[in-house]
């Protein structure tokens, strides 16, 4: 028997859940984890023909990052395993995590709040440090001695932040040096971090000399450069410069490019000739620069 459907589909389905979605799109999210939400509602509309609400397709694009990346909580039982390969793959490897017990911040907080006192001695996740002896060899025998610093957000449920050192290769590139996660980009942490560092360079001072460190600025930053290399010159980022520059009020492409000319010059004469310009059309910027 042949019959002619004559009704119109109904894009509404309540058989459609979150579960069901991740596991139809889990492939997508295998090849490309930054699928977005509106990506997948326009995917579920055009293959199966139904409206999925936003508030359902985040929930099966959490699903589905879970079943590709795994918990990401759970990952950190095995980064004394992780590591251990890499030295054994890569050996003279600076592979490093730290641990420690007590209470955290907030703990501290609820201690404090109920006047109770308790010790948790379960051993928490402080930092990893990593430095692949190939990049270490490869920045120590063939790079400038220059080491750039910075920190990032890390985007996982966990919160932590990047810090990193980076040199430049021949052809001006970025060359990566060594990085290190940490709860948060702070001073102690940060201290940390460069003690590392300095251990797997071998020293403050390389086969070319001493290291001249640039980063952004930050106060607790240049205190611990001042700390952990003490002879090594400090340089600031540019950009961070110029941020704080039209933070202050002093905008406007010819001051900039007064500001560029005197950082880009390599002699004082034509530093002196762009910092004069500057004067002339701001005292005021010339004066905070």
């Amino acid at each position: 028997m042949h019959l002619e459907h004559c009704y119109p589909t109904e894009p509404s389905s309540t058989r459609v859940n979150s579960k069901w979605l991740s596991t139809a799109y889990v492939d997508n999210f295998r090849s490309d984890p930054n699928t977005g939400i509106r990506s997948l509602v326009d995917k579920a509309r055009k293959d199966f023909g139904v409206d999925v609400p936003k508030r359902m397709a985040y929930r099966a694009k959490t699903k589905a990052r879970e079943i590709v990346m795994g918990d990401h909580k759970k990952q950190y039982y095995r980064i004394r395993d992780y590591l251990q390969t890499v030295i054994d793959k890569n050996p003279g490897s600076r592979c490093i995590v730290t641990t420690e017990t007590g209470p955290t911040e907030e703990e501290k907080e609820a201690i404090q709040r109920v006047q109770q006192v308790f010790t948790i001695d379960k051993p928490r996740f402080h930092g990893l440090f990593f430095c692949v002896n190939a990049a270490r060899i490869g920045f120590l025998e063939g790079c400038r001695p220059f080491i750039g610093l910075d920190g990032c957000f890390i985007k996982l449920t966990t919160g932590a932040q990047i810090l990193a050192a980076t040199g430049r290769d021949g052809n001006n590139n970025i060359y990566p040096i060594a990085w290190a996660i940490v709860a948060k980009e702070d001073t102690e942490n940060w201290q940390w971090f460069l003690e590392q560092l300095k251990e797997a360079l071998g020293g403050e001072e390389g086969q070319f000399g001493q290291y001249t460190i640039m980063s952004d600025r930050q106060k607790g930053l240049i205190t611990v450069v001042t700390t952990v290399f003490p002879n090594s010159p400090q340089r600031f980022c540019l950009r961070h410069i110029y941020a704080n520059f039209q933070t202050a009020g002093f905008r406007g492409e010819d001051l900039k490019k007064c500001m560029d000319r005197a950082a880009y010059s390599y002699t004082k004469h034509g530093f002196d000739k762009a910092m004069d310009e500057m004067k002339k059309q701001c005292e005021q910027a010339w004066q905070w620069l």
